[in-house]
Order: C-alpha cells, then structure tokens, then sequence
C-alpha cells in the first residue's frame, strides 16, 4: 500500500469530518483512515519542526504530528536515541508533548545541556510504551 502524503490525508479526514448520511463513517473507513495516518508517521526520515510549537527531536528517525496544543511523537528506530530540545530554546512552551514508543526496542529520551524530565538526565523507553510530558521553566515535567 503507498504511503499517503500529509496533504491527502488532510483532504480525507476533513470528508470523514464532513459526510453526515447515514453509516457513511463505517469503522473500517475510520480504521483505515487511522492506519494511513500512524504509517505516514512511522515512515518520516527527519525531524520535523510545526509552526505552531517549534518543537522538533533530533537524533533517530520519528514522526511528529501536532493537535491543538498537543505534540505527538512517534518514535520508530529500535535502539534509537533522541534528544529534546533545550527549554531556553523553545519560544513557545504552552504545549503537551506525547512520546510513544514503537520501535520494537528501547528508545533512550535525553534532554539538552542541563535540562532534566522529572530530575533524570534520560529516559528509556520499551517498546510500546509512553511518556507524557509538559515543559517547564528548567524541565520536562512528567504527567
């Protein structure tokens, strides 16, 4: 099956958003509209930085997609390391971020320079698990 851009599957979400006839969103059609989405995730090679938080990782291979004031993270490289950005660098810190794992492996979070999440200097991650997390003045704060 071929991987869906960002812009189609903006174009098929809002359909699904729009069609109001009976049985028109069948679980299936929604189902399917959901894969298509976490597999244009999981196939992103680089960092990716969205206007609206200015948060991107940088290390291994992940895909981002942002809703609201909220940041998703899924982080697909087994072994992978990842590196949040320093807080003084954000701009913007009124968001959530949500970090899931699903490598197959451990993933290793690290914050930059002094930075910490909850006083760690990093964080592991198995595989399918998920850390929440809000920002700070001076750290990642774990929900």
């Amino acid at each position: 099956m071929a991987q869906k851009d960002r812009t189609t599957l903006n174009i098929l979400s809002t359909q699904v958003r729009d069609e109001t006839s009976e049985k028109a969103n069948t679980a299936t059609r929604l189902g399917q509209l959901f894969i298509d989405f976490l597999d244009s995730l999981r196939h992103k090679d680089d960092a990716i930085s969205f206007p609206a938080s200015g948060f991107s990782l940088s290390g291994s291979a992940y895909g981002q997609s942002e809703i609201g004031t909220e940041v998703i993270c899924l982080l697909t490289t087994p072994g992978g390391s990842y590196t949040l950005p320093a807080l003084s660098g954000l701009t913007n810190k009124s968001f959530v971020l949500h970090l899931k794992n699903d490598s197959g492996g451990n993933v290793t979070i690290t914050p930059s320079g002094s930075d910490t999440v909850d006083g760690d200097t990093s964080v592991v991650l198995s595989d399918t698990e998920s850390l929440t997390l809000y920002l700070g003045t001076s750290e990642y704060k774990v929900l």
